[in-house]
């Protein structure tokens, strides 16, 4: 069972190397944008959809990295307070909460991703289908949820086993 852990913490790694891309990506098309409009005076076709994806690409596929390596923000003023089965504690309920938002995330950006698909929506600008963009939504939640069923476990047998 320590190998599937291992894989969903190996597949965010994955993911966030792609977050960072698109991160490198977006800096390089707002880049172009802003030269396109500034020095020759012509928007760029394309541009703010692109930086749009890339947006997204870097937010929902970096998410469950920075669960992983718990660089998120957190109010842990409380935390700091409490022994540490009582942190674990709540830690694991914490982790129980965010799984369960995600599956519902989940739930939800497969639905609108049925959707888009099913009727073809396209984007104004480059019409490119949206069930791209909205795939990365369910890639994001999806591996959010796994990174979230990792920490749970991890929480739990720290709670367990805490003195």
């Amino acid at each position: 069972m320590a190998i599937v852990y291992t894989m969903i913490d190996r597949l965010s790694k994955y993911l966030a190397v792609l977050g960072g891309a698109c991160l490198i990506l977006l800096v390089c098309v707002m880049f172009f944008v802003i030269i396109s409009r500034k020095v020759f005076n012509y928007g760029a076709f394309g541009g703010p959809e692109t930086a749009m994806m890339c947006q997204v690409g870097l937010t929902m596929l970096s998410g469950s990295y920075v669960l992983l390596k718990e660089e998120h923000i957190g109010v842990v003023i409380l935390l700091e307070r409490l022994n540490l089965r009582q942190r674990s504690r709540m830690l694991l309920a914490s982790s129980l909460l965010g799984c369960l938002i995600s599956v519902v995330m989940l739930a939800q950006s497969w639905v609108m991703t049925q959707s888009s698909l099913n009727n073809g929506l396209l984007t104004p600008d480059t019409g490119t289908p949206y069930v791209w963009l909205k795939m990365l939504f369910v890639l994001g939640f999806g591996s959010l949820t796994l990174q979230f069923v990792s920490q749970i476990r991890k929480h739990y047998l720290q709670a367990k086993f805490a003195h």
